[in-house]
Formats: C-alpha cells, structure tokens, sequence
C-alpha cells in the first residue's frame, strides 16, 4: 500500500477527494503512486498541509509500499497532531498520548536496529564481509533494553 493510500485511509478519504483538495486528477495521483512521475514538492506541500504532516516529513510520501517503520512513524506524527491540535485535553489524556508517543518512538529505534542487524548478517553470510562481533551485540543489546523498556511501560 502506498503511504498516500495508508493517509486517505487514515483520514477516511477517497482518492477522487484528495485530488480535489490538491487541484489535480486522480490519474496524476496514481502517477505518483506507482512511481511514473516524482511529487512535486508543492504538492508535497499540499499533501503535508492536508495530512498534518510537518513539511520536514514529506520525503515520507515518496513510499510506493508503507513499511512497519513507515507505519510507526506516521503514528507518532498523529500522536503529535493530538497534542497540537487538542488544546483542551485533560492532563491525563495528554499524558497517556505522551507515553504512546515515547513508545512508538522506542519501536522506531527499536525497527531501526533491527534492520542494522539484519544488515550486518547479510553482508557476513552473503558476502563474507566481516563486522564487529562486539558491535553486533551491543546494538543487539540496545533492541532488548529498548523492548524491556517498552515492556515496562504497558
């Protein structure tokens, strides 16, 4: 699924809306969508301004298939949606979106290190590259005390 595709459903909007928001045809949408033709950064503008996404983000558009990493990422920009736009939230729900935020932003780091370590296993067994024994185990640590720490929190 592409990530403008995981935002409509997200939002609850058909593609024909979103590029009536933006002033364009679906079919330049679906051009975007299977990578014929790059976004154009004003249009990632408008994309970024309909979807609450801080402009610094919008590379996160460019995804033909939205990744788990992808998907927690957006979840923390929601997360910071909720705490920008709801001026009024008791402290307790804003507490309780405050800890969602630090937890997917552990499972952001956590997706991280995973995918250095997969890395780092490929290149040993594929191409016979050696890496830091003592580097592997240290990031591998990192994830388990990332993931108690999540543990902790629930």
């Amino acid at each position: 699924m592409h990530t403008i595709d995981y935002f409509c459903r997200l939002a609850k909007i058909t593609n024909k809306d979103l590029a009536n928001l933006m002033g364009c045809i679906p079919q330049q949408l679906n051009s975007w969508k299977t990578g014929r033709k790059p976004i154009p950064n004003h249009h990632k503008e408008k994309l970024c301004e309909i979807f609450n996404v801080p402009f610094e983000n919008n590379d996160i558009f460019d995804n033909r298939e939205i990744s788990e990493l992808d998907r927690v990422k957006i979840g923390i920009i929601i997360e910071n949606n909720k705490l920008i736009f709801n001026e009024d939230l008791s402290e307790s729900l804003r507490n309780d979106i405050e800890r969602n935020k630090k937890l997917l932003e552990a499972q952001v780091e956590i997706l991280e290190l995973v995918h250095e370590l997969k890395q780092a296993l490929k290149n040993n067994t594929l191409m016979k590259v050696l890496f830091s024994e003592k580097d592997f185990y240290c990031q591998l640590d990192k994830v388990k005390a990332l993931v108690n720490e999540i543990k902790n929190n629930e």
